[in-house]
């Protein structure tokens, strides 16, 4: 449904906005009044020629906005586009407690000729917005094209009533005419005149080599990368041990640590305490405090000795992760794609090395995949035509409810033999 169409600077109108509402909108006027201009700006919205003479004199720039409001069942109808604009923006309200999904149509006509067309904010090429707009808004006049008259469209139109079983059996044909295709290129890939397949074979072992020659592993990044992780925790952890180590027990620049100053102190409270008895016991709480404090410098001592570590693990690791991501940026991104690619040249290599044996294998896959395309082009052919008589029977009965008894409608189906080509 058109929720509203804003106008500035196009032809007459300076500024116009409409708000058709739900249900149907009449305009009328006399001659001049601009309704034209009306059709025009939706014309103009919705792809089709828009040029510098739209202008209003005086400016420079003319623009027309649309904003339409969607159900469920509109979007089925949407091309993929569409749909993926919808969703992008995640525009949405709710109205009498159903849900509608905004689209945003807008186009700007330039002085020197250009346009620009955008989608929900989007800029987006002149012929998307044709094509999504041919999907909101059918104009019919005596010289207007309309959709149902575009021939390219009845059958995407017939599929779409047929519903899932017609879908389904379209879906199927799909597939076989692509596995077909794939076949028919594999052919013509290893029957190319400028094939050197020589060459090529030496290449694929060339490269299959040097991939073997990696050994990759699958997960082996990211184990690596969590064996960094723990060295380098590791690493941080002795740090932090030799750090305590030093200031408990000193170090080599002659600094004092902690259990020698409270040796000095211990000394000085022993002196003390001869002379006054309220040291006795600050003698005392230290002599604790400095045992414990050689103990603890012992055992900190004795896990450093523990902690076996070879000092350049960590630059192997590194050299690793690197080769393997050299790998990745050549093939594909993971270890996993790495393999694959492996494998699939290795597949090659052996089609090469027995190309004649791979084509005859070709020969009898495309003359199975052709057998089941024209069996399952029959039954498509079938699927369309039920799905057609009954799409005649429904119209001609809305017809005759609207008065029109003698109106007939009809979908001719041309069945062409089956191309084998």
């Amino acid at each position: 449904m058109l929720r509203s169409l804003q106008i500035e600077h196009l032809a007459l109108l300076d500024r116009a906005e409409l708000e058709p509402g739900s249900g149907l909108t009449v305009l009328s006027g006399e001659t001049g009044a601009g309704k034209s201009l009306l059709i025009g700006a939706i014309e103009a919205i919705t792809g089709y020629r828009a040029d510098k003479n739209m202008i209003r004199s005086g400016h420079d720039m003319a623009s027309v906005e649309a904003e339409f409001a969607l159900n469920e069942a509109n979007l089925e109808f949407l091309p993929d586009e569409a749909r993926e604009f919808i969703e992008e923006s995640d525009i949405e309200e709710t109205l009498d407690g159903k849900c509608r999904y905004i689209l945003l149509l807008s186009r700007e006509i330039y002085a020197n000729g250009r346009t620009r067309s955008r989608i929900n904010g989007r800029q987006v090429p002149l012929n998307l917005l044709r094509k999504v707009g041919s999907y909101l808004a059918d104009i019919h006049g005596q010289r207007e094209n309309q959709l149902l008259f575009d021939a390219r469209t009845h059958r995407q139109l017939l599929d779409r009533y047929g519903g899932d079983e017609l879908a389904t059996v379209a879906a199927e044909y799909c597939a076989a005419w692509n596995r077909r295709s794939e076949i028919k290129a594999e052919q013509a890939r290893y029957l190319a005149p400028g094939l050197d397949r020589e060459l090529e074979i030496e290449r694929l072992k060339t490269e299959i080599e040097v991939l073997r020659r990696l050994n990759l592993k699958e997960d082996e990044d990211r184990k690596l990368l969590a064996k960094k992780r723990q060295f380098m925790d590791i690493g941080r952890m002795i740090e932090a041990l030799q750090a305590a180590h030093s200031a408990l027990s000193g170090n080599e620049a002659d600094i004092a640590g902690a259990t020698e100053l409270m040796g000095v102190a211990l000394s000085s409270l022993e002196e003390a305490a001869e002379f006054i008895e309220r040291a006795v016991p600050l003698q005392k709480s230290l002599q604790t405090a400095y045992e414990t404090a050689r103990e603890v410098a012992v055992e900190v001592a004795r896990t450093l000795d523990r902690i076996e570590i070879s000092p350049d693990a960590l630059e192997r690791i590194d050299a690793r992760l690197n080769e393997i991501a050299v790998a990745k940026r050549r093939h594909g991104g993971s270890i996993e794609s790495i393999l694959a690619h492996l494998t699939g040249l290795e597949d090659e290599l052996e089609r090469l090395d027995n190309a004649a044996w791979w084509l005859a294998k070709l020969d009898v896959q495309l003359e199975e995949i052709t057998a089941e395309l024209e069996a399952l082009a029959g039954n498509l052919s079938r699927a369309r035509s039920a799905a057609g008589q009954r799409l005649c029977r429904e119209i001609g009965q809305e017809l005759a409810d609207l008065g029109m008894k003698g109106a007939r409608f009809e979908i001719q189906q041309i069945q062409r033999p089956f191309a084998a080509a």
